[in-house]
């Protein structure tokens, strides 16, 4: 099994733990997973405003593909809601988490338990699929069953 050294914290690791990068020798990042995810968490924690801008500028150069990605979002959120859908339990998620944030002023995020778009299994926008999660949270589990 082929291993690397990492650049960050100098140990050696099997190339499993390197993302993969076609631009690096051996096709693999220079720095380990858990060296390069702590890099990228400092570097936004340190840069929130410059990224902010990268991310205005994106949005406002790029209107035709931000709509459709958004319209592709609602498209698919309509597909996955079945016509015996509770409705109104729904939106009362949706409100719950605007309620928690005006109140305790921190932010929540309205999450599906099972993704509407998993690479394994897809799941329907119903009351019993939602819950709600912190931002870390959610961000940290990503689109994962």
């Amino acid at each position: 099994m082929k291993t690397r050294v990492c650049n960050k914290c100098k140990e050696s690791k099997s190339l499993n733990e390197f993302y993969r990068n076609k631009r690096f020798p051996l096709g693999r990042n220079y720095s380990c997973k858990p060296c390069h995810k702590e890099f990228d968490r400092l570097y936004r924690k340190n840069n929130q405003e410059k990224r902010k801008e990268t991310v205005k500028n994106w949005d406002q150069n790029n209107k035709p593909k931000r709509n459709a990605s958004a319209a592709a979002r609602r498209s698919q959120k309509l597909k996955a809601t079945p016509a015996w859908a509770n409705k109104e339990a729904i939106d009362f998620v949706y409100y719950a988490a605007k309620v928690i944030e005006e109140v305790y002023g921190t932010k929540w995020h309205v999450d599906h338990i099972v993704p509407l778009k998993g690479k394994n299994v897809c799941g329907l926008h119903v009351h019993n699929n939602l819950q709600l999660l912190t931002p870390e949270q959610n961000l940290s589990k990503s689109n994962t069953y």
